[in-house]
C-alpha cells in the first residue's frame, strides 16, 4: 500500500482523500483484457472466467490457497445465478488499480494506494464524489456532510439495514464528524482485491481474496 504523511503529535486530524488511480489505462493489452472480463462477468460466463484463472490462484492469504477448485467452491459457481462473484469482481475491476511491476496488476486502488500510516483495519475510503453523510441510517435524516474520496474511520460493530433494505455503514471522518453512508459508497482496503499477471497465454488472475 502507498505511503502518506503523518499528522504531527498534538495537531487535530485533518481531512484526507484517496483519489482514484488506474495505471491500467496506459497498457492496451490490460485494457482489452479487462473489458473482455467485465463483459464475461456481466454475462455470467463461467467458462471464460475459469479460463483466465492461474491454476494456483490464491483464494485467501493462508497457507492453503486452494487453486481453481477452491475458487469454484468459494464463489458457489455450481449455482452461477446466485454467485456473488459477478458483482464483487466487477466492483474490484471498475475501481482502478496499479502495476506492481510490468505485467503485474492489482486492483482496486483502495487497496493498492492506501496510505501506510493509517490502520487498514480501522479505516475505509469513500469511493465517489459527493457521497452524503447522514445523521442516521435513513436517507430522510439530516445530511451532515458530503464526502468525496475521503478516508474515514469505520465503526466495526456492524452494518445497519433500514426498512427499505438499504445497508449503511457508521463512519467517522478524520476531523471527527460521525454519521452514516450507504455501504456502496465506502470500501475497506481489506475488502476483496484481485491481482493479474501477463503470461505467454495472456492475462491470468493470480489472486482474488479479502482480509490480511
Amino acid at each position: 500500500m502507498g505511503g502518506a504523511a503523518h499528522t504531527a503529535p498534538g495537531q487535530p486530524a485533518q481531512s484526507r482523500r484517496l483519489l482514484p488511480v488506474d495505471d491500467g489505462v496506459r497498457d492496451p493489452s490490460w485494457r482489452a483484457f479487462r473489458a473482455r472480463l467485465l463483459e464475461a462477468l456481466k454475462a455470467h460466463d463461467i467458462e471464460f472466467v475459469l479460463g483466465v484463472l492461474d491454476p494456483k490462484i490464491a483464494n485467501s492469504f493462508g497457507e492453503d490457497t486452494g487453486g481453481v477448485d477452491k475458487f469454484t467452491q468459494t464463489w458457489g459457481l455450481e449455482r452461477p445465478d446466485t454467485s456473488a462473484l459477478w458483482k464483487e469482481l466487477t466492483d474490484v475491476l471498475t475501481l482502478g488499480g496499479t502495476f506492481r511491476a510490468p505485467g503485474d496488476f492489482c486492483a482496486p486502488y483502495v487497496f493498492t494506494s492506501f496510505p501506510d500510516d493509517l490502520d487498514a483495519f480501522e479505516h475505509a475510503v469513500i469511493t465517489r464524489e459527493h457521497a452524503r453523510l447522514y445523521a442516521r441510517p435513513d436517507a430522510r435524516s439530516r445530511i451532515v456532510a458530503q464526502l468525496s474520496y475521503d478516508i474515514v474511520r469505520v465503526d466495526r460493530t456492524g452494518e445497519v439495514k433500514d426498512a427499505a433494505g438499504h445497508v449503511w455503514e457508521h463512519v467517522i471522518t478524520l476531523p471527527g464528524q460521525a454519521g452514516y453512508v450507504r455501504t456502496g459508497d465506502v470500501r475497506s482496503p481489506l475488502d476483496y482485491r484481485a491481482c493479474f499477471k501477463r503470461t505467454r497465454d495472456g492475462w491470468r488472475m493470480t489472486t482474488l481474496a479479502a482480509g490480511d
